[in-house]
C-alpha cells in the first residue's frame, strides 16, 4: 500500500473506531452514513480493528428493511488508565479500564503540606507515590497499563514543567522520571482543560466558539474554536486569572496587583474572611461556626454563615460577583463568543453570586442589547474528574494510536496467554 492510501487507512480506522466510543449502538450502515464512507471501506476498517482486539461485536438490532445488524462496540477490557489527580495536599489516583470501568477504587495519598516545599521536594514525593502506587498493583494490572494521565493544579508547559506561583512550584520537571520509568505514555495538563473538555463534549454542535470559565482555587479559561482548543505557542493559553482588573489593587502572588484570581480565586476570598473572625470586622456568625462549632473556613462554610444572615459575608460575595461580572463582561468584548460555561464552586452553590455576576457582566458588555449572550453553568463537578480525565485521555489514545505498534505488543500478549 502506497504512503498515502496507509496514512488515509489509518486515519478512517481512528475516525471509526472515536464514533464507536461516542455512540452507542453503533453499526457499519450508521457508521458509513455519519464519516462519509462507503460500507465496504467501514467492514474493512472494522475487520482490522477486531483483528487488534480494539473492537468486538455486540447484539443484533433491527435495521433497515427489517434486517438485522450487529452493533460494534469498543473493546476496552484488559486495557487500563492510571488516573492521577494532583492537589497540593495529597494525590488522587485511580485505575479504570477503556470502557470507563473502575478496576482499583480510588487511592487517597498524602502527598504536600500547608508549608511551601521546594521544586526538587515536590518532584520526588511526586515520583515516589507514583511509583509506589503503581509498583504495589498485581502484575496483570500493571502489564495491562497503556496510559496515566495526570491532571494538575498549575500551568502545564509544552516540556511538561509545572509552574504555580501560588505554590511556589516554578517550572518543576515532574514528569521526566515516570516516562524514563515507565513504557506507557504519560500525560499532564491543567485540571481545568480535563473538565473543560468533557463540558465542551455536550454542548451543540452549532457552538463553534466557546470558552469555559474556571474560577475556583485558581482562575483559568479554555477557549474551544471549531472543535478544537485553541492553546498558544506555549501551551500557555488561558490565563485569564491574572488579567489586570485594578492596577491599584492587592498584589497577586504571580506579582502583578489587582489580578483577576485576587479578587475570585478562592484562596484569596478565604484570606479576605479570616478578618471576620478578629478585631473590627469580626462577624459573629462566621466566629460562631468556625471556632465553637470547629467548621473548617471554607467556601462551604462561608455559604453557611451567608445564609444564617451574616452581612459581612454577603458584602464579600458581592464585591467577588462583581468582578466574576467584569471578567465575563472582558471576555465577551474580546472574544465574542457562542457560549461561555461557568464553572466553579462558588458560582455553582450561590445563586446570588451567580445571577450577580450575569448582572454585572452585562452592564459592562459592548452593545449587550443588539447581541446574542449565552451563559450557561457547567455540568462537570469535582466528584466527576476521574470521568472528564478518562474521556479526554482515551480520545488522546485513539488519535496517537501507532497501529503498527498495537499490533506487535498485541501478538506479544497473545503468546503470553
Amino acid at each position: 500500500m502506497n504512503p498515502v492510501a496507509s496514512e488515509a487507512k489509518k486515519n478512517n480506522m481512528k475516525r471509526i473506531l472515536q464514533y464507536i466510543v461516542d455512540h452507542d449502538g453503533a453499526t457499519r450502515i450508521n457508521i458509513a452514513q455519519q464519516l462519509g464512507l462507503s460500507v465496504g471501506t467501514v467492514t474493512n476498517n472494522i475487520n482490522d480493528l477486531m483483528e487488534l482486539r480494539l473492537v468486538s461485536m455486540g447484539n443484533k438490532i433491527s435495521g433497515n428493511l427489517g434486517r438485522k445488524a450487529t452493533v460494534l462496540e469498543f473493546a476496552g477490557e484488559g486495557k487500563y488508565i492510571v488516573v492521577v489527580s494532583m492537589y497540593i495536599q495529597y494525590l488522587l489516583l485511580t485505575v479504570v479500564d477503556f470502557n470507563g470501568c473502575i478496576i482499583r477504587e480510588t487511592q487517597k495519598c498524602q502527598f504536600g503540606s500547608s508549608e511551601c516545599e521546594e521544586g526538587e521536594t515536590i518532584r520526588q514525593k511526586f515520583t515516589d507515590i507514583i511509583s509506589g502506587y503503581i509498583d504495589n498493583l498485581e502484575g496483570e494490572i500493571r502489564r495491562q497499563i497503556e496510559y496515566m494521565a495526570i491532571a494538575v493544579t498549575g500551568f502545564v508547559s509544552r516540556d511538561d514543567k509545572v509552574y504555580a506561583s501560588w505554590y511556589h512550584w516554578y517550572n518543576i520537571p515532574i514528569l521526566d522520571e515516570l516516562k524514563e520509568r515507565y513504557h506507557f505514555r504519560i500525560y499532564g495538563d491543567n485540571v481545568t482543560k480535563f473538565k473543560a473538555c468533557q463540558e465542551f463534549s455536550m454542548v451543540g454542535e452549532d457552538m463553534k466558539n466557546v470558552i469555559y470559565l474556571y474560577i475556583g482555587v485558581g482562575v483559568a479559561c479554555v477557549q474551544f474554536f471549531d472543535g478544537k482548543v485553541i492553546e498558544g505557542k506555549n501551551r500557555a493559553g488561558g490565563e485569564i486569572g491574572h488579567i489586570c482588573l485594578d492596577p491599584c489593587g492587592e498584589k497577586c502572588h504571580c506579582g502583578n496587583s489587582g489580578c483577576v484570581e485576587r479578587f475570585c480565586g478562592e484562596n484569596y476570598i478565604l484570606e479576605d474572611a479570616k478578618r471576620f473572625l478578629r478585631g473590627k470586622d469580626k462577624c459573629e456568625v462566621l466566629e460562631h461556626l468556625v471556632t465553637e462549632l470547629g467548621m473548617p473556613l471554607t467556601v462551604e462554610t462561608l455559604l453557611k454563615a451567608e445564609e444564617l444572615g451574616s452581612a459581612k459575608v454577603h458584602s464579600l460575595f458581592m464585591r467577588t460577583a462583581q468582578y466574576i461580572g467584569k471578567t465575563l463582561a472582558v471576555i465577551f468584548n474580546i472574544f465574542d463568543p457562542d457560549c461561555v460555561i461557568l464553572s466553579g464552586k462558588l458560582v455553582e452553590k450561590s445563586d446570588f453570586v451567580y445571577e450577580k455576576a450575569l448582572r454585572e457582566m452585562k452592564a459592562n458588555i459592548v452593545n449587550v442589547g443588539a447581541r446574542d449572550i449565552y451563559v450557561k453553568q457547567a455540568k462537570v463537578r469535582e466528584e466527576d474528574l476521574v470521568s472528564a480525565i478518562f474521556h479526554y485521555t482515551l480520545k488522546r489514545y485513539i488519535k496517537e494510536l501507532d497501529f503498527e505498534e498495537f499490533s506487535v505488543r498485541n501478538h506479544f500478549a497473545r503468546d503470553g496467554e
